[in-house]
């Protein structure tokens, strides 16, 4: 079984439209679970039509760590997907994360290609994707074809042979498969810090899990549909910028103290 797990915060419209594709995915054997970071009944109506299907849980905080690891405990699945309030699957998504965790025995993490638009998905399929010549939003803008220094500095040039899967030491965390066991040795993440930050989260977890020797893929053809303009979620997109850039900064210390 696959346990889908939701963070939500200020969001219905892209929720339900998530819940909407979850239930129509080629993959059957799917455990929905929605952890609501909302004041209570914020998500009534949003989640009437989907009560049926969906596992519930409310946090009494806006904090996506603590959601996530609630979230993972209260997991039955072998296989985790983290997957975000604004993110749109395709049909055959699900089975395709599922399905390369089943077939290659050294991947235990698996990040999506995130794109936020038709045209940047056409541009990056467009181009040859040997070593890092590939660009995305999931590792930094830069021009087609061409690696940014993020991606340079966070893919290691270890590739699957015969597939589309290349080892990265970061990732966003938003589309993001995990087998059970692999994800429980990480620790989870850091409550603490998007406590203290609220950004970086992702970028913690997935240093500490490197440093410990535990290896994350990221699959070119496994792709999701980000819609970045929705409202509600994190509130460093809506904030004052020199709010943002403080937390950023924060964040920052925080990790490199840490590790």
């Amino acid at each position: 079984m696959l346990s889908v797990i939701i963070p939500t915060y200020g969001r219905t419209s892209s929720l339900d439209r998530l819940l909407k594709a979850l239930r129509s995915q080629t993959l059957k054997d799917i455990e929905i679970i929605v952890v609501d970071q909302n004041r209570e009944g914020f998500l009534t109506a949003a989640l009437s039509d989907h009560l049926g299907m969906v596992r519930h849980i409310r946090v009494d905080e806006p904090n996506v760590s603590l959601a996530r690891n609630v979230g993972f405990v209260s997991s039955s699945g072998s296989q985790i997907l983290f997957l975000d309030d604004d993110m749109s699957p395709d049909l055959e998504f699900c089975a395709k994360g599922a399905g390369l965790l089943t077939k290659f025995a050294q991947v235990n993490c698996l990040c999506a290609l995130v794109y936020t638009s038709v045209a940047e998905l056409e541009a990056i399929r467009a181009v040859d994707h040997t070593d890092a010549t590939w660009y995305s939003r999931t590792f930094g803008l830069s021009k087609p074809g061409v690696p940014s220094w993020y991606q340079k500095r966070n893919m290691t040039g270890r590739r699957i042979s015969g597939a589309e899967i290349y080892e990265v030491k970061d990732c966003p965390s938003g589309a993001t498969f995990f087998s059970k066991s692999f994800f429980a040795r990480s620790g989870g993440f850091d409550e603490i810090l998007f406590r203290y930050a609220r950004t970086a989260e992702d970028q913690e977890l997935f240093s500490r899990m490197y440093g410990r020797g535990m290896r994350m893929w990221f699959a070119r053809d496994l792709t999701v549909y980000h819609d970045h303009d929705s409202p509600g979620g994190c509130d460093l997109r809506s904030g004052d910028y020199w709010l943002t850039r403080e937390r950023c900064v924060k964040a920052w210390a925080f990790r490199h103290r840490v590790h």
